[in-house]
């Protein structure tokens, strides 16, 4: 707080807009990024310096790596004067940038371009056909974990929406969410489909969220031992830790997703019933409620009484609140069932808009875990591959060709 009444008053009237209507053709360039000369926050060293053609991110914290390798160095936060002074001013510059790219943005956009490169890989190319046994669990709380199988080619937006949600017990279309790659500190979740109300911390926390629409999850993890981690409700942040425990040809004769074992209940939305926020709390919880169930009775009845995802999302009905226990098959019937219906998406901004259902699916083979694009001249029907594409060019040539004359009939009018 004292930092905060400390702050220069010049920094917080530009903060709150009243300052540095500069058209951005005139911005100056720091590195490579341009940075409205009203914006006084304090940026990583090696953004204002490196090239993000050739930046490559350096290990910290265990070998894991934030950010995209951008999160402020010890020297960065003492020469910024402290922590919260780096958080303060990276607030306020937001105002700057209304419409157009932060530095940060600008930046990991070069960043995210060269990583979705790496599909081309031999070894993620490869890795597509297969698929992954994985055990997800609550970093922290690891006494919260499933073990489930699904093609590598998934894309991720997928996997949060119709295989995580329902197999751990999160609530659907509530919370934002984003996968991390420790490898390079490259960051992913619902960037056009942002509507989540908690995406408002997405800049702070990971600098720069890139689409997760068109990235599969063989571009994060390959092998027996590769890990990733996908963080659901960035305000409570609840982490979790993603594990390959096997990689195999991808056996057309067997569901293409397969919820495998778990144990423990997932945690309460919003931590209701819980003292504190997170997996942390949610850890203690679970040892008091193992010691003494009873001391737990008030928090178990808050738990079911307001948080939401106590409900079952096919019929409404409210579900028992046993948080030593896991149903196994009844997961494996809600995860067949969001499988087999529309995936949800959250248009809009600050949890305000009201949600998209999408049946999209290949055209020609008809999957729908894919990363899927549209047909560039029709806009029509979706294919998740140049292979697939050419292999129905024969049978859509003719339509594609009448829709796009139809909307061009409509744009002379």
């Amino acid at each position: 707080t004292r930092e905060i009444l400390d702050m220069d008053p010049q920094m917080m009237e530009q903060g709150l807009g009243g300052a540095g209507h500069v058209p951005e053709s005139e911005w100056p360039v720091k590195g490579h990024v341009r940075i409205n000369p009203a914006d006084r926050a304090k940026y990583p060293k090696a953004l204002l310096t490196e090239d993000p053609a050739t930046f490559v991110a350096k290990p910290v914290e265990r070998m894991r790596v934030r950010k995209w390798g951008l999160d402020h160095t010890e020297e960065d936060i003492e020469a910024a004067g402290g922590e919260m002074a780096i958080m303060m001013s990276t607030m306020m510059a937001g105002n700057h940038y209304i419409g157009t790219r932060t530095p940060m943005a600008q930046f990991c956009r070069v960043l995210a371009k060269r990583k979705r490169a790496q599909l081309k890989n031999p070894e993620v190319a490869s890795t597509l056909q297969n698929s992954l046994t994985i055990k997800i669990s609550l970093v922290g709380c690891e006494r919260v974990w499933r073990r489930f199988r699904v093609p590598a080619a998934t894309s991720l937006s997928v996997l949060h929406d119709q295989v995580i949600g329902p197999i751990m017990g999160w609530a659907r279309g509530y919370h934002g969410y984003c996968f991390e790659d420790p490898k390079d500190g490259s960051a992913f979740g619902p960037q056009k489909y942002a509507g989540y109300i908690d995406m408002m911390h997405a800049p702070m926390l990971y600098g720069y969220v890139a689409d997760d629409r068109t990235i599969p999850l063989a571009l994060l993890v390959q092998a027996v031992g590769d890990r990733c981690f996908y963080v659901y409700d960035l305000g409570d942040q609840f982490e979790h830790e993603l594990v390959v425990e096997k990689v195999e040809p991808r056996d057309m004769d067997r569901p293409a997703v397969e919820l495998l074992g778990g144990e423990t209940m997932c945690p309460p939305e919003d931590s209701n019933g819980l003292e504190e926020k997170g997996n942390r709390s949610y850890a203690e919880f679970l040892s008091k409620y193992t010691a003494n169930r009873a001391s737990c009775r008030a928090a178990v009845r808050q738990i079911e009484q307001t948080a939401s995802n106590m409900r079952d999302y096919l019929t409404g009905q409210p579900l028992p609140c046993r948080p030593l226990e896991y149903d196994l098959k009844y997961r494996q019937r809600l995860l067949s069932a969001l499988l087999q219906g529309p995936q949800i998406r959250k248009p809009g901004s600050f949890g305000l808009g009201e949600f998209d259902e999408v049946m999209r699916e290949c055209n020609t083979c008809k999957d729908r875990l894919k990363p899927l694009k549209w047909c560039s001249a029709c806009h029509a029907v979706s294919y998740c591959s140049p292979d697939c594409q050419k292999a129905d060019w024969k049978s859509h040539k003719k339509p594609c060709k009448e829709l796009r004359a139809e909307v061009a009939g409509y744009d002379s009018d």
